[in-house]
């Protein structure tokens, strides 16, 4: 069914199997969909509230640029081809995805309901797409691959699944989270905005080029995070016993390392901290090893913090290997506040430190008396 050249505002009841088909909405127009059947509405002329009472999937194809698509309902809504820019602002729970967006254009944001842009159609390197999600939606990207570059220019942004090669430039103040990376995936970020990658099914590499933060957790085991680029990175660990992952910091060793589990973080390629490098480490019993390094170790200030882990109650004589020094070369420089030697409570109980224990060349903290 076609209902072409429509006037005004509408109501659209498609009970049957078929896809009712509208053309040429007036800017400005309401379209109000009900029934169990499909709806797709072509060309719209300008700005359109679309309230989404069907069952089916309502289409809103080749939308105007710089129009702007309200939705509201349950069912979900498809937006596909937009002949440039365009918001979307989602009232209802009912999911919107934004598909086969032209390169070069900005998908703006609004409303609390959630939100999809799926950049399956950038395929080529170079192909850019902008988001703005300064009115603070609930906004994913999906697909997202193939050389394209991802533009944040506002707001929070989860990209779902990468794979490839993936470009992202975080120029907002909100968070860009890149949440289960695909094996061998490379992730170049950059931007003033903080980027958080969460979740690989694999090993993958990340060139990190600005002086944002990016934090990286959820790495599994026997995985390896390859480190690209100069900006810092913060990777955090929540391995379980007898389970290890591998940072490769032969190319950048701006690292910030938080070993919050009772598995062993490698680090492949030296590490050198500084006052801004600080490491985190959760203390998990007698005879343990938090981080080990193939490589020069060099301390030059750098911060520490350490906790105990619950249920771990230090015996006297416990020792706990911080770092464990791969190779013959000493331990250049010292932590924080703790010259060789020096004694520290963690958790209430008394710990000397050691840049020479171990092999000789470990920083080894041992439970002593009070």
């Amino acid at each position: 069914t076609y209902v072409t050249d429509a006037r005004g505002d509408l109501l659209v009841d498609n009970a049957g199997s078929g896809t009712v088909v509208v053309g040429g909405t007036a800017d400005g127009a309401t379209l109000t969909t009900a029934g169990s059947g499909e709806v797709q509405v072509d060309s719209p002329q300008g700005d359109l509230t679309l309230v989404n009472g069907s069952e089916g999937t309502v289409t809103v194809a080749s939308a105007a640029d710089g129009s702007t698509l309200r939705v509201s309902g349950e069912a979900p809504t498809r937006i596909e081809f937009p002949r440039g820019d365009i918001t979307v602002h989602n009232d209802g729970p009912g999911l919107v995805t934004t598909a086969n967006v032209n390169p070069g254009s900005t998908v703006t944001y609004t409303g609390e309901g959630p939100e999809v842009l799926d950049a399956g159609n950038l395929i080529q390197d170079g192909d850019t797409v902008r988001v703005d999600n300064q009115g603070g939606a609930s906004v994913e990207v999906h697909n997202a691959g193939h050389g394209a570059l991802l533009e944040v220019i506002g707001g929070d942004v989860t990209v779902a699944a990468p794979q490839g090669t993936v470009y992202v430039d975080n120029q907002g103040e909100g968070t860009v989270r890149i949440e289960d990376v695909a094996d061998q995936a490379v992730l170049h970020t950059s931007g003033t905005g903080p980027v958080v990658v969460d979740g690989a099914a694999g090993s993958f590499t990340l060139h990190h080029g600005d002086s944002a933060l990016a934090t990286v957790s959820g790495v599994g085991a026997g995985e390896t995070v390859t480190l690209l680029g100069t900006g810092p990175v913060a990777v955090v660990s929540d391995l379980a016993l007898g389970e290890r992952f591998t940072i490769d910091t032969t190319v950048n060793s701006n690292v910030r390392i938080s070993n919050l589990g009772a598995g062993i973080v490698d680090v492949v390629g030296g590490l050198a901290l500084d006052t801004g490098d600080g490491l985190r480490i959760r203390l998990n019993g007698g005879g343990t090893t938090a981080i080990t390094v193939a490589g020069e170790i060099s301390l030059d200030g750098t911060p520490i913090t350490l906790e105990l882990e619950e249920g771990y109650d230090p015996s006297l004589h416990d020792s706990i290997t911080l770092l464990e020094n791969d190779g013959d070369d000493a331990v250049t420089g010292h932590f924080a506040n703790l010259a060789e030697g020096e004694t520290l409570y963690v958790g209430g109980e008394l710990f000397r430190i050691t840049y020479t224990g171990g092999t000789g060349n470990d920083v080894v903290l041992t439970r002593v008396n009070d």
